[in-house]
C-alpha cells in the first residue's frame, strides 16, 4: 500500500524544489512553539508524491500527535535527548500493550483502551515525538523504535480514526495515519516501506519507493531485515501477534516472532505443496529470488516436525521426478484484530 512517483514534464522541477529546501539531515525542531501540522508536512519533502497521487487519494493525513500546547510540551522536553524522550514514549506504548492486548497479542481490546488511563497518558506522551530525532539512535535502536511506533500508531489510528473495513479504507488508513517525528511526517506506509524495508516499493496499489532521493526521512532508513514482516501488526487478524521490541535483544526477539508466525505453515504432502501466508507472496523479493529460495529461507524457522516433513517431501519429489515442492499462499484475513 504505497505510492508511485508518476513521470511528467515537471518531475525535474519538483525534485529541484525538494533539493532547494536546503534540509540535508534530520534536525530537531527549533527552539520555539511546536511547528504546525502544515509546516511539518512542508518539511516532509513529499511534494512529488503528493502531486502524483492527486485524484487517487484525497491526501488528508490523520496526524495523531499534533501538539496542542507547543510551549508547554517544549518546556518539558527542552534539553532532553532523543534517547530519553523515546524511552518515555515507548514506556507508554508498553503500558498500552499491558492494558489492551488480549491473549498472546493476537487481538486488541480497542474499546477498553479508548477510555483507559493508559491510553490517555499515551496520547499525551506521543506529542513528544515531535522532538525525537531518530538519527540520534544507532541502527538497532532505530529499528526497534520504528517497529514499536508503527504498531502503536496502528492501534492509535484505529481508536481515533475508526476501523478500516474495506480495501479502500485500508489503503487510506495506511497512507494517511501518521505521527510527526522530529518535525517530519511519517505515515504507516512511510514507516513500513520507507524506513523498515529500506525504501522499497510496496506490492499495491501502485508500486513506488516512498521517499525520493532528496527526502530527509530517507536518512532514517535501516537495512532490510525480512524478519520485520513478523513484527509488524497492521491491525488485521492475519498479522503476526503484537509484541514490544527492545533494542538490546532485538535479534533474538525477531527470531522468536518469525518462528511463532511460521508455526502454522501447512505442509500438504498429498499435493507436494507448502502453504504459507500471503505476506510471502506480496514481499517475495524481501526473502528470496524465487519460491525455492523462499523455502530455504523459512526452513530454519520451522518447527522440528515441519523441517522433517519438508525435507522428506523434497527428497520424495526429487527422487520420483516430480520436480520441486510447490509453494502456495493462504487467504489473508483482513478483519480487524479485536
Amino acid at each position: 500500500m504505497s505510492r508511485r512517483g508518476m513521470k511528467s514534464t515537471n518531475e525535474g522541477k519538483s525534485r529541484t524544489s525538494e533539493k532547494e529546501m536546503g534540509v540535508t539531515k534530520m534536525q530537531r525542531l527549533p527552539e520555539s512553539p511546536a511547528l504546525s501540522t502544515a509546516q511539518a508536512m512542508a518539511l516532509s519533502c513529499g511534494r512529488t508524491y503528493r502531486k502524483a497521487i492527486k485524484g487517487i487519494f484525497d491526501n488528508r493525513e490523520l496526524v495523531l500527535n499534533e501538539v496542542n500546547d507547543g510551549e508547554l510540551v517544549q518546556g518539558t522536553v527542552k534539553g532532553v535527548s532523543s534517547e530519553v524522550l523515546s524511552q518515555k514514549i515507548l514506556s507508554s506504548v508498553r503500558a498500552v500493550y499491558g492494558m489492551g492486548l488480549m491473549g498472546n497479542g493476537e487481538a486488541v481490546n480497542y474499546e477498553g483502551l479508548r477510555t483507559s488511563a493508559e491510553f490517555q497518558a499515551f496520547q499525551a506522551d506521543v506529542q513528544m515525538l515531535w522532538w525525537v530525532d531518530p538519527m540520534e539512535m544507532d541502527v538497532r535502536a532505530r529499528k526497534a523504535f520504528f517497529l514499536n511506533i508503527y504498531n502503536a500508531l496502528v492501534i492509535h489510528g484505529i481508536i481515533v480514526g475508526g476501523k478500516p473495513e474495506t480495501a479502500t479504507e485500508r489503503m487510506h488508513f495506511y497512507s494517511r495515519t501518521a505521527y510527526a517525528i522530529g518535525g517530519r511526517l511519517f505515515t504507516l506506509n512511510d514507516i513500513e516501506h520507507g524506513i523498515l524495508r529500506s525504501n522499497r516499493m510496496s506490492w499495491q496499489p501502485i508500486p513506488v519507493k516512498p521517499f525520493s532521493e532528496y527526502d530527509t526521512r530517507l536518512k532514517c532508513a535501516v537495512p532490510l531485515d525480512p524478519r520485520i514482516h513478523f513484527a509488524l501488526n497492521c491491525g488485521a487478524k492475519g498479522c503476526p501477534n503484537l509484541r514490544f521490541y527492545e533494542s538490546e535483544n532485538l535479534d533474538e526477539a525477531l527470531d522468536l516472532a518469525t518462528r511463532a508466525f511460521l508455526r502454522d505453515v501447512y505442509i500438504d504432502e498429498a499435493n507436494g505443496m507448502v502453504v504459507v501466508s500471503s505476506i510471502f507472496s506480496w514481499y517475495l523479493g524481501d526473502f528470496a529470488d524465487d519460491h525455492g529460495g523462499l523455502l530455504r529461507w523459512i526452513f530454519p524457522f520451522l518447527t522440528a516436525e515441519n523441517q522433517q516433513r519438508l525435507s522428506a517431501l523434497s527428497e520424495f519429489m526429487a527422487k520420483n521426478g516430480y520436480g520441486e515442492v510447490v509453494v502456495g499462499f493462504g487467504t489473508y484475513d483482513w478483519s480487524v484484530n479485536e
